[in-house]
């Protein structure tokens, strides 16, 4: 589940600043290009501490959009979309050259196998109260957890990372007055092999064509053989 890749991500690099905040002020002058006043400002905001009252923190990392009471700051990853990008060649004959000969289902037994290339959008959602510009620091503390962690994707089987963002106008059905979004889109691609019923496919439709498209010697295009065959 890329979901849990992406939480896994977000839950370590919070935890590694939070280890020591300096961190977090050298990042925003070092990589960032801000003063080391308003890295500082930005360092004080993460240091609160939300259950004494106080406002600001870390923000939470939840699955879902949050409810009015919160909590905040928070990024909150959603499905944004899930799209099949392509079938694998054969995905449903299950040969024995590829994984799809070694799928079993639920009680161990040989199973069909159907293979995708699945493209997954999950959209993260920073939520923060009232500072607009903490919005911005944590917006872009997402960006370089994203894209410093590449390996990580590429290890948990998602390839072709992209990255879209957006300033989102708060709902006020859904969300308190004073709340400040930006949403970052994030792109994968990745292949998923499952099981589809019991047995293996044993017949293959199509047909094998000789020949060629190329012409003989008096202009004509030279017939070709159509021959149907069956893998059993």
């Amino acid at each position: 589940m890329v979901e849990r890749t992406i939480k896994a991500i977000l839950d370590a690099g919070i935890a590694y600043f939070q280890a020591d905040s300096r961190r977090i002020s050298t990042l925003f002058v070092r990589e960032f290009g801000l003063e080391e006043t308003e890295a500082a400002n930005i360092r004080a905001y993460f240091d609160f501490d939300p259950s004494a009252g106080e406002p600001g923190g870390p923000p939470t990392v939840n699955y879902g959009y949050p409810r009015q009471s919160g909590p905040f700051p928070a990024w909150s990853i959603v499905l944004g979309g899930d799209t099949v990008r392509q079938r694998y060649i054969g995905d449903d004959l299950g040969t024995d050259t590829d994984e799809l000969a070694e799928l079993t289902n639920l009680d161990g037994e040989p199973a069909l196998g159907m293979g995708w290339f699945m493209q997954n959008q999950i959209d993260i959602y920073s939520y923060v109260l009232n500072v607009p510009d903490v919005c911005l620091y944590y917006y872009w503390l997402l960006r370089f957890l994203i894209m410093t962690n590449t390996d990580v994707f590429d290890a948990a089987g998602y390839t072709n990372l992209e990255l879209t963002g957006q300033e989102i106008a708060p709902d006020l059905r859904y969300l308190p007055e004073g709340v400040w979004i930006r949403r970052m889109r994030v792109t994968v691609e990745a292949k998923e092999v499952w099981f589809a019923e019991k047995g293996k496919a044993t017949r293959l439709a199509g047909a094998f064509v000789a020949g060629g498209p190329e012409d003989d010697d008096d202009g004509l295009t030279e017939s070709r053989e159509i021959t149907p065959y069956v893998a059993e």
